[in-house]
């Protein structure tokens, strides 16, 4: 039990500093607010109406008071109001989060999936031509960043086979709720998603071949081969228990650092998810957007990284083992 309470202190102290760095962060960032609100410069904006606007963002209170406002606005749910779109930034959220979603969920669970079986069997063949060539893959994609991964298979797919559309989450007019815009919808998603899949694939599936490959040489597996069981059974029921705690704790990180990472794919295909939001925020100086999506962003992160945790404790063998050992 305390070891669960540690992981949430930790991951409340953790939290504490994110708000703290969250608010000073935007503030750090070159450029003026103001002139970017009203798209004038020091030049033809007077300074009456640049004060006026200076106050009105709150920006002539001290630090103390802003930072004051920024907590209440966080633990009130407003997370702020954004001047730029004259509308809450929870509302902003709540608007952009599920185009997001439809391209990191899918992301995640595809390529926990490749990871894990194509983790399993490298792991259980190291050194054959299979583990070769998927961990030379691997090492090659994982080196690549992810907005060079999108432009290559947005000009390969769309400019120029012309199989797939660029842009968007929809054909203009397609409506969702059909057969057809479903269908739309399903094709527009494949290069977003596909580009997610191969950025965060490889360093899950590495981590995973390595486990494996160490726990195939244990001698309970040994064991099991000896009593005839099929590899599968022996991978999945016998070794991934034992070498997938870091793999399935990498997947856990991966679910907030894609939500994170969708600034980079959802300005490549124009995406209005929270990504771009962060993006449009970011070029305008938004100061109360960057700060919501930022807090929303690693309070997801520390969520499931503190779930994970404690679920790899619960379902470690070794825990079970001495509390079985405890009764």
């Amino acid at each position: 039990m305390q070891k669960y309470i540690r992981h949430i202190l930790i991951a409340l102290t953790a939290f504490a500093a994110v708000v703290v760095l969250n608010f000073a962060l935007p503030r750090l960032m070159p450029g003026d607010p103001v002139y970017l609100l009203t798209g004038l410069d020091a030049e033809t904006l007077s300074a009456e109406v640049y004060a006026r606007y200076y106050s009105a963002l709150g920006l002539d209170l001290p630090l103390a008071q802003q930072f004051a406002a920024y907590l209440e606005d966080v633990f009130g749910g407003s997370l702020g109001y954004s001047y730029h779109y004259n509308a809450t930034v929870a509302s902003l959220i709540a608007q952009r989060l599920p185009a997001t979603l439809q391209t990191v969920l899918p992301a995640v669970v595809l390529s926990t999936l490749i990871a894990l079986a194509a983790g399993l069997a490298a792991g259980r063949k190291a050194r054959g031509i299979g583990d070769t060539l998927f961990t030379g893959s691997s090492v090659l994609l994982n080196a690549v960043p992810t907005f060079m991964i999108a432009m290559v298979l947005v000009i390969l797919f769309s400019f120029t086979l012309g199989w797939l559309p660029y842009g968007n989450l929809s054909s203009p007019g397609a409506d969702i709720g059909t057969i057809e815009g479903f269908g739309d919808r399903i094709v527009h998603l494949i290069l977003p998603i596909a580009t997610l899949v191969l950025a965060t694939t490889p360093p899950k599936y590495m981590m995973l071949r390595a486990s494996a490959a160490k726990e195939n040489d244990e001698k309970y597996v040994l064991y099991a081969r000896s009593r005839g069981l099929s590899p599968s059974r022996i991978s999945f029921v016998h070794v991934f228990p034992n070498a997938g705690q870091s793999f399935l704790t990498m997947t856990g990180m991966n679910l907030g650092a894609m939500l994170g990472g969708s600034v980079v794919t959802e300005t490549i295909f124009s995406i209005n998810g929270m990504g771009l939001l962060v993006s449009q925020a970011i070029t305008s100086l938004d100061y109360p957007v960057l700060q919501g999506c930022l807090t929303v962003i690693s309070a997801f992160i520390l969520g499931v990284t503190v779930v994970t945790d404690i679920a790899l404790m619960l379902a470690d063998p070794k825990v079970r083992r001495r509390k079985n050992a405890s009764i």
